[in-house]
């Protein structure tokens, strides 16, 4: 009886263990540190992080080809995936990334993702306004206060990989795995009564998107190595997107005769991300002659890292009024990269001759430089705004100096994203060096 006894014990532990052993080898795998919710939209909008995130369809969305298998096609008719609440976890670092093919024409203001909403709440990846796939990421930080990236432009017809990557430092938009445009965002995000969306990213159905979407992922750490495998010509997108010039006008060289000269770099955040190794930065350049449509070309300059991706260009121009276009390209793994051109206005005048005073009192104009009107880009971040609903500014002298109350903003953009319902008259500021 001891020994019957004996060998049940091992059979019923031997029978545990095979029970443990079996459940372990089919219980699902725990997801990647930080995963937060996965939509693979293989055919359903199962969340396949095994967290139980399941979205629901609205409207009309179906399933076509995706970048991985199947992807979710959305009409721009309201259609979107509702992913209920945005996870308690998502906090002040979070990141949202997908693969998107836009079609060419969307709404206004069309969402690829988000959960924003009127008073500066949540935070969207979103069309900018009626300009056709350039897309911007931002987040409210309250008060009708919104933190944004600048617009970046999307390819249709084409996969690309998307995302938007939140610190308490800075926040980023990704384009195939690179970081294309950064702001600081030192301010906490805002949290949002609107469900976080797919193919939308607002309370109303009218800034659904329209195109193709796969492989949607919401992490709470931020990701920087999306792992993608991209194609060449997928590689040199963010860099197409990134290639951006800043143009100023500088001094005159020392014995010049007060021709001006124009210093072209690149943006400080893009200069700090290129290796020693990398190209040097051709720039073409070119005039337009007003008067008679005249087209002159000006000898390229180079940017390199050795210089600080800065070169100072002295135009040889015969005297007039030009239109001035420069286009930056560089060339990696035999492919020549252009980026996006950059437009100023210019006079070039004739050196000023030194006259002899005919008459005592008669003044030398040695001194005299020609005066060269510039356009200076407004667009941007850096503005301030105020409702007028009583029409008193003038009265306030808000010219002068606006009252406390603004609040930050970017132009262009919507006034009631800021001021909700408001209608009437408005002010804005923004200080800039003239040049």
């Amino acid at each position: 009886m001891k020994t019957t006894r004996n060998n049940l014990t091992i059979l019923t532990i031997l029978a545990a263990l095979g029970v443990s052993a079996f459940a372990a080898e089919n219980a699902p795998a725990a997801p990647p540190d930080g995963l937060l919710l996965e939509y693979k939209f293989e055919g359903d909008v199962a969340d396949s992080s095994g967290l139980g995130r399941n979205g629901t369809a609205r409207g009309n969305p179906t399933f076509g080809e995706g970048r991985v298998g199947k992807g979710l096609v959305l009409d721009g008719a309201g259609s979107y995936i509702d992913c209920g609440p945005a996870p308690a976890e998502l906090g002040q670092t979070f990141t949202v990334e997908c693969w998107v093919k836009p079609d060419a024409v969307q709404n206004t203001y069309a969402n690829i993702f988000g959960n924003h909403d009127h008073g500066g709440l949540g935070f969207v990846m979103q069309q900018e306004g009626a300009q056709q796939n350039r897309f911007s990421v931002s987040y409210g930080a309250g008060a009708g206060q919104w933190i944004a990236t600048r617009p970046v432009q999307l390819t249709p017809g084409k996969w690309q990989h998307v995302a938007m990557v939140k610190t308490p430092e800075t926040l980023s938009f990704f384009l195939n795995g690179a970081a294309v445009a950064s702001v600081p965002a030192t301010a906490p995000m805002a949290a949002s009564p609107t469900t976080l969306r797919v193919g939308l990213g607002f309370s109303g159905p009218e800034r659904a998107f329209r195109g193709s979407i796969d492989e949607f992922r919401v992490w709470n750490r931020a990701v920087t190595d999306f792992s993608l495998v991209l194609s060449p010509e997928e590689k040199l997108v963010p860099i197409t997107e990134a290639l951006r010039l800043q143009w100023r006008s500088v001094p005159p060289a020392a014995g010049s005769a007060g021709a001006a000269q124009w210093e072209f770099s690149l943006p400080p955040e893009l200069a700090a991300g290129f290796s020693k190794e990398q190209p040097e930065i051709q720039v073409a350049i070119e005039a337009l002659q007003w008067r008679n449509n005249r087209k002159i070309s000006i000898p390229a300059c180079a940017l390199s890292k050795q210089a600080g991706f800065k070169a100072i260009v002295a135009p040889a121009l015969p005297p007039g009024a030009y239109t001035v276009t420069a286009r930056p390209q560089i060339t990696l793994e035999g492919r020549s990269v252009a980026g996006e051109v950059i437009t100023f206005s210019y006079v070039s005048a004739a050196p000023v001759i030194a006259l002899q005073a005919a008459t005592p009192g008669t003044k030398s104009q040695e001194s005299i430089a020609p005066v060269l009107p510039q356009t200076l880009p407004l667009d941007g971040p850096d503005w301030r705004i105020a409702v007028d609903p009583k029409n008193e500014g003038r009265e306030k002298k808000w010219f002068d100096a606006p009252p406390a109350d603004t609040r930050p903003t970017k132009v262009p953009w919507v006034i009631q994203d800021i001021f909700p319902e408001y209608h009437g008259v408005a002010w804005y500021w923004r200080e800039f060096e003239a040049p």
